[in-house]
C-alpha cells in the first residue's frame, strides 16, 4: 500500500512497517505488513513536535515582517 493510499483511503493508523529492513529483506512475502506503506516506522517525540512548532512560529514571524516591508 502506498503512503498516499494509506493516508487518504484507509481509516486505520499509518505507522509504517514494524519489522526492520533486514527481517523484511530475508522474506518480504512473509514479513511485510500489507496494510501499512512500505516505509520504516517513524517515531515522533513531543520534543520533535516542539522544535517544529518553534520553526513554524519563526517562519510566520519572518513572513509577517516581509509583508510589512512590502506594504
Amino acid at each position: 500500500q502506498s503512503i498516499s493510499a494509506a493516508l487518504h483511503i484507509s481509516s486505520s493508523p499509518v505507522v509504517g512497517q514494524g519489522n526492520n529492513r533486514a527481517t523484511v529483506a530475508k522474506n518480504p512475502g512473509v514479513n511485510i505488513d500489507v496494510y501499512q506503506p512500505h516505509i520504516q516506522q517513524v517515531i515522533v517525540s513531543e520534543d520533535d513536535i516542539r522544535r517544529q512548532e518553534v520553526k513554524v512560529i519563526e517562519a510566520r514571524r519572518k513572513l509577517q515582517d516581509a509583508i510589512k516591508g512590502i506594504m
